[in-house]
Parts: structure tokens; sequence; C-alpha cells
């Protein structure tokens, strides 16, 4: 008796990134920036997980945040997209 082929795994598209913490061991170099913002090599920290994402194939990424929301998700949705490329 032939065995069932079995079925492929469902494709991920999805990824979730926690951002609700305080960054309290930066405070101390008197940066209030949220810590996915402080830049590196001229670009947002944040940015280079992002960049990681999409070349795995994630499509939509659900953020998660906390202290200092506000700041945080203004300078997230500041940051250029993929369809700015």
């Amino acid at each position: 008796m032939p065995q069932a082929k079995p079925s492929p795994k469902p494709k991920i598209t999805d990824a979730v990134i926690l951002m609700a913490g305080i960054g309290s061991r930066l405070r101390p170099s008197g940066n209030d920036l949220p810590k996915p913002l402080i830049q590196i090599a001229g670009r947002a920290v944040f940015s280079y997980a992002i960049d990681a994402l999409e070349g795995a194939g994630i499509k939509t990424v659900h953020v998660i945040t906390g202290y200092n929301s506000d700041v945080l998700l203004a300078g997230l949705q500041m940051l250029p997209s993929a369809a700015d490329d």
C-alpha cells in the first residue's frame, strides 16, 4: 500500500517583535531614544531586524510596545519601508 505524502508545512508570514522594555542599561549614556531607534551605521537598529525578517519571507510584523510607546511608534513609522526602495 503506497504511503500518503505528508502535507507541506504552512508558510510562516507573520512575526512578533517585543519592544516593551524601558532600556534602563542605556539611560546612563543620557540617550532618551527608545532602543529600537538607536542608530548604528546610520540606520535604526530596528531596520536591521526588519530586513532580516523580509529576507526570511515575513510579510507582516506585529510590534509589542510598552514604555515610551508614543515616541517608539512615531519613530518606527518614519523608517523607510521596503516599498520605498
